[in-house]
């Protein structure tokens, strides 16, 4: 987790002891025109020639791309995953499709999420001039699915 003081960066490193960056670190854009492109941007900060090393290890870029493990899923845990989804989706539609009661239960309404920190994408369709015709306004379209199973 990095914090930006006045004086500097301050970093944790592990064993969450504190160290700060020396001042002669300078925040940079990667610019596309740099000679080379990124791939040359990359070569040169590795080496040294963009930013002096001034770290504990000789290797700036060592540790901040980390790749995660694959994560492989086996076929009953896909199996127990559909039967999750479905029967959630169930739960969803049942609810859906019973009284304003239950609806307004099962889903409550935080209108405090429609303005801030900014006009939500669909307050039109709760409050404006879509809320009686989505479709008809022009504003939203049907959504088309795109994968064999979903159209199914």
């Amino acid at each position: 987790m990095k914090e930006v003081t006045k004086k500097g960066v301050e970093k944790w490193c592990e064993g969450q002891s504190k160290h700060r960056l020396g001042n002669d670190w300078v925040p940079m854009m990667v610019q596309t025109d740099y000679p080379g492109g990124i791939k040359a941007w990359i070569e040169n900060l590795a080496d040294g020639l963009i930013q002096p090393i001034v770290m504990e290890t000789d290797n700036l870029l060592e540790g901040l791309c980390v790749i995660p493990p694959p994560i492989f899923r086996d076929s009953d845990h896909m199996r127990s995953w559909f039967i999750q989804i479905r029967n959630q989706e169930k739960q969803i539609k049942d609810r859906i499709e019973s009284s304003d009661v239950t609806l307004n239960i099962s889903f409550p309404q935080y209108t405090h999420s429609c303005t801030y920190p900014g006009k939500c994408q669909f307050w039109d369709i709760c409050w404006g001039s879509a809320k009686n015709d989505p479709i008809g306004s022009g504003l939203y379209q049907l959504r088309i699915p795109n994968h064999p199973k979903e159209a199914e």
